[in-house]
């Protein structure tokens, strides 16, 4: 399947590797490429400006033709009808009115191997601080987790603080702008 994917001496594809990690941008049912002196990593989306400046040395953005890796799961493979979900450190939120709750989030912690725990929302959000109240669905019985994207982690207490990886480009701009002093 073509994808963009970034060109990268291999010498220095290890610092860009663990950046693109970092950023959650490494798309990592596919296959990275080794060709001659180069690596061709294979990105989940495309890389706006300032996600770019955040990467170390050289590099060069193309597209390649990338093979998933065998036997990666998928939600479509377990489920007929996937729900919107979204994941924030090890923790999946899903919205109250899944239908089959338990069974939508043992397809997520199969599928996704990092979350730990999945929640569901108990309503919209409210109050001064845009909080929300959760249930837990599956996995381990909590609601703080730490969430890394763009070489930054923030320690979160999803019932204390309103966060939604949605808005990352925002906090990556305004990372950006952030200067020494």
């Amino acid at each position: 399947m073509r994808k963009s994917c970034i060109r990268v001496l291999k010498k220095n594809g290890e610092p860009i590797r663990r950046a693109l990690l970092d950023m959650e941008l490494l798309d990592n049912a596919s296959k990275i490429i080794s060709e001659g002196d180069f690596l061709y990593l294979p990105l989940t989306a495309e890389l706006q400006e300032t996600e770019l400046k955040l990467l170390p040395g050289d590099f060069e953005l193309t597209e390649q033709d990338f093979e998933e890796h065998k036997g990666q799961l998928k939600l479509e493979d377990l489920m007929d009808e996937v729900p919107h979900f979204e994941v924030i450190g090890d923790i999946a939120l899903i919205e109250d009115d899944v239908s089959q709750p338990e069974m939508v989030a043992e397809a997520i912690m199969k599928v996704k191997g990092n979350v730990k725990t999945v929640l569901a929302a108990l309503g919209p959000v409210e109050g001064e601080f845009r909080t929300r109240r959760f249930r837990r669905i599956a996995g381990e019985d909590k609601t703080s987790t730490i969430h890394r994207e763009y070489g930054c982690r923030y320690y979160i207490d999803l019932e204390r603080a309103y966060f939604t990886p949605r808005l990352a480009t925002e906090r990556s701009r305004i990372l950006a702008q952030v200067k020494e002093g």
